[in-house]
């Protein structure tokens, strides 16, 4: 079982952005650890703390795979919450994964009423 939100990523996507000047990369290992910087850490949260220096950033939002709470308050009118993809690059495979879950998350609502 893969640790922390590993799960939702396959192993090998690497999430990347630009941070008070510095390119940050974080790949997902086999494990479902996260590597930072020659580092394994268990979760992509507790990765977000040690890049921030502690800072409380939900780590989808950081790496903007998730609307920032702003966004959230502004929903599209159809609904659907779409990452802004200038605030982050992510690989193909985390990209289909993340819409894989979007779309399960969509029919869950509309059948819950």
């Amino acid at each position: 079982m893969a640790k922390g939100n590993a799960k939702h990523y396959e192993p090998g996507t690497i999430f990347e952005k630009e941070y008070k000047g510095k390119h940050i990369k974080v790949k997902v290992l086999k494990d479902g650890t996260f590597s930072y910087d020659g580092k394994a850490y268990p979760s992509l949260t507790a990765t977000v703390k040690k890049i921030t220096g502690g800072k409380t950033t939900p780590a989808t939002v950081f790496f903007g795979i998730a609307p920032t709470p702003r966004q959230k308050k502004t929903k599209p009118e159809n609904n659907i919450s779409i990452p802004d993809p200038t605030n982050a690059v992510i690989g193909n495979d985390t990209l289909d994964t993340y819409i894989r879950m979007m779309v399960r998350e969509e029919i869950r609502n509309f059948f819950r009423g």
